[in-house]
């Protein structure tokens, strides 16, 4: 699993961003949904 990691970490960003940005995207369609009501 961790070569695995290593080898998308060299041509993707590591997990961990990529985690932090789905969160965001998440929220800020929560937020986008929430004004349209």
């Amino acid at each position: 699993m961790r070569q695995v990691i290593q080898n998308k970490e060299g041509l993707f960003k590591p997990s961990e961003e990529t985690e932090k940005a789905r969160s965001r995207r998440r929220v800020a369609i929560k937020e986008y949904m929430s004004r349209l009501g």
